[in-house]
């Protein structure tokens, strides 16, 4: 009757929804049917007309959270949550299992962007974990407010971290997912002209920990375009496990630093495609 397939192709994803030719004989004649495709929170979808016979697919690129409904004269009929252990990367089910396995646990999340991608998502909105969400794009933290503010196991901060707390150079342009300390990261994605630039007052990661009384905490996530190294290198409090970007660090010495510095604190390293796992023994 119904199909939904998954596809994947160099990291972008694909979701298709084809509705069988039976499908007329329960839908009938002129009935308005749509697919649609949402992002988390599903305030931000693409849909289309669909009808018996007929698919339509949409390519969600590097965001992989796609829930799909169907919809029938403006009512949702169906809805196909996405789930992470069908869908999600390794790292991804992973980090769902750790949570759900160990119950309680406390974690940090530093460059949250808007929420609705992360290993960590579906943890922290199942309220199987508490986090401490660190974003310094002020359009970032405005989204994210609208999907996480709203959660007691939640504390929100707009607030640039660095490894010492001094004023940076902040590079911000476009929708804020490549704001960052680091200039070479920003220019990747965008144009000289598509940039700006200005004066950050910084917080470090340790001082936000123990303002927050969260020196025990059991894990650590950071995306935050190519400063992961130099902040977790800067830790004072080191959780069980930490997930960190690997992708723009890799461009230069920082990732080999980082790996042998954990490897110092009996840390177990796992490389996944674009991000790695440390584990301490």
């Amino acid at each position: 009757m119904i199909n939904i397939e998954i596809t994947k192709t160099q990291g972008s994803v694909g979701f298709r929804v084809e509705l069988n030719a039976f499908t007329s004989s329960i839908i009938g004649e002129n009935r308005n049917l749509k697919a649609r495709f949402c992002r988390l929170g599903c305030e931000d979808y693409w849909e289309h007309d669909i009808s018996p016979g007929v698919w339509v697919t949409f390519n969600t690129g590097y965001n992989t959270v796609c829930n799909i409904q169907l919809i029938c004269d403006d009512e949702i009929v169906y809805e196909h949550k996405f789930d992470f252990l069908l869908y999600g990367s390794d790292l991804e089910k992973f980090f769902n299992l750790y949570c759900k396995i160990n119950k309680n646990t406390k974690g940090i999340v530093v460059g949250s962007h808007d929420g609705t991608f992360g290993h960590w998502i579906f943890s922290v909105l199942d309220r199987e974990t508490s986090a401490i969400m660190i974003e310094g794009s002020e359009e970032q933290y405005i989204k994210l407010k609208k999907l996480y503010g709203h959660l007691e196991n939640c504390q929100l901060i707009n607030e640039v971290v660095s490894k010492d707390g001094q004023d940076v150079v902040w590079y911000t342009g476009g929708f804020g997912y490549t704001d960052s300390i680091i200039p070479e990261v920003t220019n990747k994605f965008l144009k000289s002209n598509e940039i700006n630039s200005e004066i950050k007052k910084t917080k470090t990661l340790n001082e936000i920990i123990e303002n927050y009384k969260y020196e025990e905490y059991d894990w650590l996530h950071t995306d935050v375009e190519g400063y992961d190294a130099q902040l977790i290198m800067s830790l004072k409090y080191f959780p069980k496990l930490i997930i960190f970007e690997n992708d723009h660090i890799k461009d230069n010495e920082d990732y080999n630093l980082l790996c042998e510095f954990l490897k110092s604190k009996n840390y177990v390293i796992t490389d996944f495609d674009g991000d790695t796992l440390a584990i301490r023994n």
